[in-house]
């Protein structure tokens, strides 16, 4: 059995609190091509990815529009933080309700799973999160706004451990947003006040922060208005970062996961919210009523429309060519000609 307390992604968790995630026990799901869980030191991406050479990831156009998941029978509220598990064959993302009375914690939030073709459930009822990604063990990181820090979520059970003692100069973040996780165990994350509710903002900044393996908290920037969107390139040399702002920069990471120079990679004519990364290297940026796809070398190579304004999306399915996108109150999806990294 795993332990709550233990060493998550290289953080160690002393002092941290657990608590049941109110999910149920998993099993029974279809398992595909095992965990996605990265060994220390392997790229995601040589994990699940086959080898290339990869073609043109989009479908011809006229067939570039995504659609609603099969078994939706009713609207969710406002869904973000798509992440395949590979090992239950299913989709988790988080549902936040923004129309529900304001708890001073930012508004609560559920993470539900969908099952191919038609299933779903909910993972955990009180989860407070946005962006979901993986830690080194294949479990559940999440961006909890509740406790204005980052949590852990077994993957089989759904119980909750979160970083109480994570914090930038003795400062709680504001409700960190968007993640990414390096082989190393180094967690990328930014920090908005979408969801701050009635709370001061304790940094007095929107920042994106690097925390180390051995839990150190590192500004990376604070000169973007409101990060939204992070991931880290296939080959983890780049960290992408999207904004309120028009411009998706990306930065250079060093060998030791440390953050170097920044350049405009794109620029994706508004605010960009989450991105996903296929096995070819290629950017696909959600925001205004598209996901916007580039090469690495930040040559355009089409959009993919979304009946709804998109959120954030990720690669899941069998074959991992499938683009789930999240989209306001839908769940849509795409079959695409690359397959990718899981969120």
């Amino acid at each position: 059995m795993k332990r709550i307390c233990r060493i998550l992604i290289g953080l160690v968790l002393a002092g941290c609190t657990a608590g049941s995630g109110g999910g149920p026990e998993q099993g029974g799901a279809a398992a595909t091509a095992g965990s996605d869980a990265s060994t220390p030191g392997q790229p995601l991406a040589q994990r699940v990815c086959p080898a290339g050479p990869f073609g043109d990831p989009l479908p011809a156009e006229g067939q570039r529009m995504a659609a609603i998941v099969p078994g939706l029978q009713a609207g969710f509220v406002f869904i973000e933080g798509p992440l395949w598990l590979a090992e239950q064959g299913a989709l988790l993302f988080s549902d936040m309700d923004f129309g529900a009375p304001d708890s001073g914690m930012g508004p609560p939030a559920r993470i539900r799973r969908y099952t191919p073709p038609s299933s779903f459930d909910v993972f955990v009822e009180h989860g407070n999160s946005n962006g979901l990604a993986l830690d080194l063990e294949g479990d559940v990181l999440a961006c909890t706004h509740d406790q204005q820090t980052l949590s852990r979520y077994d993957s089989a059970t759904a119980a909750r451990s979160t970083l109480t003692t994570l914090r930038y100069d003795g400062s709680r973040f504001n409700s960190p947003n968007d993640l990414t996780v390096r082989s190393d165990g180094t967690v990328y994350f930014t920090d908005p006040d979408w969801q701050l509710g009635g709370r001061d903002s304790e940094t007095g900044d929107t920042n994106v922060y690097r925390v180390t393996p051995g839990g150190a908290v590192e500004l990376v920037t604070s000169m973007l208005d409101k990060p939204n969107g992070i991931a880290l390139s296939s080959d983890e040399g780049t960290l992408y970062v999207g904004s309120a702002g028009s411009d998706i920069l990306a930065f250079a990471v060093n060998t030791d996961g440390s953050v170097g120079n920044s350049r405009v990679f794109a620029s994706a004519g508004g605010g960009t919210d989450g991105f996903a990364i296929d096995c070819a290297g290629n950017v696909y940026a959600t925001g205004g009523s598209q996901v916007q796809v580039w090469s690495s070398a930040g040559e355009k190579l089409g959009d993919i429309s979304v009946p709804q304004g998109p959120t954030n999306a990720a690669f899941g399915g069998a074959d991992r060519r499938t683009l789930f996108i999240t989209a306001q109150s839908g769940l849509y999806s795409i079959q695409l000609q690359v397959p990718g990294l899981p969120y």
